[in-house]
């Protein structure tokens, strides 16, 4: 995946956004997350695998935004979606729009899918980064 690519990820209704609680991206992260004065900047993995985040300063995120990564940068960032029922999505051509599964689809906004979708259920890490790849502009 080109470090150029940003990668959304949130929660919202057609009325606003659904604030998601910073500490399961810590959760998912682990040991592999970057962090300074509780805030979490990025994660970086032993095989050098790596990406930058933005949006987890609050204890409470809005939206964030992972740039970098492969394999397993992709895999954390599907698992926090999964864990929250986030949707993710991306600046391309075509579908941009990804979930994890028929229970977080469900929860798309109308609005997103009409604007960005429709969404696509992606298994794992590996599928959302064929989807991307497929996509990214």
């Amino acid at each position: 995946m080109s470090s150029g690519v940003e990668i959304y990820v949130q929660r919202g209704t057609d009325t606003g956004i659904r604030p998601i609680d910073r500490s399961a991206l810590a959760d998912v992260l682990g040991s592999h997350a970057i962090g300074r004065n509780g805030k979490i900047l990025g994660a970086e993995f032993s095989d050098g695998d790596w990406g930058d985040i933005d949006g987890a300063e609050e204890a409470q995120i809005e939206s964030l935004c992972f740039t970098g990564g492969g394999e397993k940068f992709m895999q954390a960032i599907w698992e926090f979606a999964n864990r929250t029922n986030a949707y993710i999505f991306w600046i391309g051509e075509g579908r941009c729009l990804a979930v994890t599964s028929e229970a977080a689809l469900s929860e798309v906004p109308e609005s997103v899918s009409q604007d960005i979708g429709p969404a696509r259920i992606v298994a794992d890490g590996a599928e959302l980064l064929e989807c991307i790849a497929e996509t990214a502009t």
